[in-house]
């Protein structure tokens, strides 16, 4: 770069005005660096956070489970126990198949189909006071924390729209347990308070997981 006089110029006019006037300013050192380290760090604390998630479900769950099973056992309801051992075993090879590396959400899907097929199932034979319907506020929780944050609220979604109907359109001609319409709509607006919460729960959680990740990772690269 040769200067007016013919001499080389390291700084040419251009650069010079333009870092006085602070226009294209040099990136920070640091900025690089964090924005690189951001995503696999955030990546690996969710996928650390979803294999926490999964062993609690599995050492408070799998226990309830098996034991309606054993009840149901007795009692001779043997589509519920059907249910119930292909639950537990489905669960089980999700598990399997995420400590050994498969992606969460697809390891999560089928054990939350079966879960869902479950307590649907308990909502349309629910006996006489409707306690087995009330195990049903448990799915929103595990669709919710296991499941992408969008995916899990559209599983919950859709298992409070069916629970709804299955209760609705229950009684005598369809073979299934009646509710009143007090109990389906106090029911409902349960499940539902139960589902939002949860999320906007998850939404927080994870807005601070990430604006924490960001500032460690502008501090590691300072230092």
């Amino acid at each position: 770069w040769l200067g007016r006089n013919g001499a080389l110029d390291p700084f040419p006019a251009s650069e010079i005005d333009d870092r006085a006037t602070g226009e294209n300013p040099p990136p920070l050192a640091g900025t690089d660096h964090a924005q690189m380290n951001l995503p696999s760090e955030n990546t690996t604390d969710q996928l650390l956070q979803t294999h926490q998630r999964a062993k609690l479900f599995l050492l408070f769950g799998l226990p309830i489970l098996a034991a309606y099973g054993v009840a149901a056992l007795r009692n001779a309801n043997w589509p519920l126990v059907c249910l119930i051992t292909a639950t537990i075993l489905v669960i089980g090879g999700s598990y399997l198949a995420l400590l050994r590396g498969r992606d969460p959400p697809s390891t999560a899907r089928p054990g939350m189909f079966t879960y869902a097929a479950l307590l649907l199932y308990m909502i349309a034979f629910s006996g006489e006071e409707h306690s087995h319907a009330l195990w049903f506020f448990s799915f929103p929780l595990v669709s919710i924390m296991l499941l992408p944050l969008r995916e899990g609220a559209i599983w919950a979604g859709l298992g409070i729209a069916i629970a709804t109907c299955i209760m609705v359109m229950g009684g005598p001609e369809t073979g299934t347990s009646s509710y009143s319409m007090a109990f389906t709509s106090r029911f409902t607006i349960t499940a539902i308070l139960i589902a939002g919460g949860i999320f906007w729960s998850e939404v927080v959680l994870r807005r601070y997981q990430k604006e924490t990740m960001a500032h460690r990772s502008v501090i590691e690269a300072e230092s």
